[in-house]
């Protein structure tokens, strides 16, 4: 109706220029319309999650890096021995409420040597269990 489509945050999807040019056509754009409030809230939560990453200055503190943002994931890559710190307060980071969306935003955890071979953690890391996954997923890695 109104050729726009906003996110929770209140970034904007304008769809005026492809309704003018659709001969008709609306499909592509109503998918658009629909889509775009759930993966542009995505976006704004993982800009957001990303910059109060380098404010806690978790990176700097634990020597970790910040690999990429993938959709709505983080991957990072630290040393063993930072590992726990570094996941305790990225996770307490990404786990955060939406505004105006009844459903919590619980982060889960995992590790691996790539990203197809990964082990859970699940939503409710501890150092215990960080730890643990640690010892199984990389025991066998052999260091130069």
């Amino acid at each position: 109706r109104l050729g726009e489509v906003s996110t929770v945050y209140g970034n904007k999807r304008h769809l005026q220029e492809d309704l003018r040019r659709s001969a008709g056509d609306t499909n592509h754009i109503e998918r658009q319309a629909v889509n775009y409030p759930v993966q542009g809230v995505c976006a704004d939560n993982l800009k957001k999650v990303i910059t109060l990453v380098r404010e806690s200055g978790i990176l700097t503190r634990t020597g970790a890096v910040f690999l990429a943002p993938i959709y709505d994931e983080c991957v990072f890559s630290c040393r063993h021995e930072n590992a726990v710190e570094m996941i305790l307060v990225v996770h307490e980071i990404m786990t955060r409420d939406i505004p105006g969306i009844p459903v919590p935003m619980l982060a889960t955890v995992s590790l691996g040597h790539n990203f197809g071979d990964q082990r859970e953690i699940g939503a409710f890391p501890t150092p215990e269990l960080i730890n643990s996954t640690i010892e199984k997923v990389f025991s066998c890695q052999t260091h130069p």
